[in-house]
């Protein structure tokens, strides 16, 4: 467990974060922030709520704050994030979302649909020549699974999902730290 002292200014290698896709790189995601919470017998009580992390390089964030001098011992961040932007509810709760297609080269290849679920259905409407189809298998709750015929075709890969109830919750990690007195 991390220790720190009261009126301690938090940096970069304090309370920090690395955010990475499904593949294992480093991304910006479309929300990030945290909130700390004291730990007082098995009690949570919020102290911070809601702050927004400073942003050290792509995917890595901290907390970037002074320790209050009132703070005294156990504590714990909790970070929020959310990868990709959720796709837009329509009237009838179905959410969807449209993705722009542009391969550079003939062959597969795989672009997030920003639904932020898996879809129930999936369609592409070419805006060129050439053709664009799904891979099997064509998508997960991240990604679509495509394949071009040729570089520099276009299209637009529009998507949906039933409803925003199954929509899954923001991620969040937590990490306990103390504090103590000077």
């Amino acid at each position: 467990m991390r220790a720190f002292t009261q009126g301690r200014i938090l940096g970069m290698s304090d309370l920090a974060i690395q955010v990475l896709d499904s593949t294992g790189d480093f991304v910006s995601p479309f929300f990030i922030n945290y909130s700390i919470v004291g730990i007082s017998e098995g009690t949570l009580i919020s102290v911070l709520a809601n702050h927004t992390p400073a942003c050290s390089s792509l995917g890595c964030y901290y907390a970037s704050f002074t320790i209050p001098i009132n703070w005294k011992g156990n504590y714990q961040i909790r970070w929020y994030i959310q990868l990709y932007p959720r796709g837009i509810q329509q009237p009838n709760g179905e959410i969807l979302s449209s993705v722009n297609l542009n391969p550079v080269s003939a062959g597969t290849f795989v672009v997030p649909h920003q639904l932020g679920v898996i879809p129930s259905k999936a369609n592409i409407i070419m805006t060129s020549g050439g053709q664009i189809w799904f891979q099997t298998p064509t998508f997960d709750e991240i990604n679509l699974y495509l394949v071009s015929s040729d570089g520099g075709v276009t299209g637009i890969a529009q998507t949906s999902s039933a409803s925003l109830s199954s929509l899954p919750p923001d991620q969040f990690t937590t990490e306990n730290f103390f504090v103590f007195g000077v």
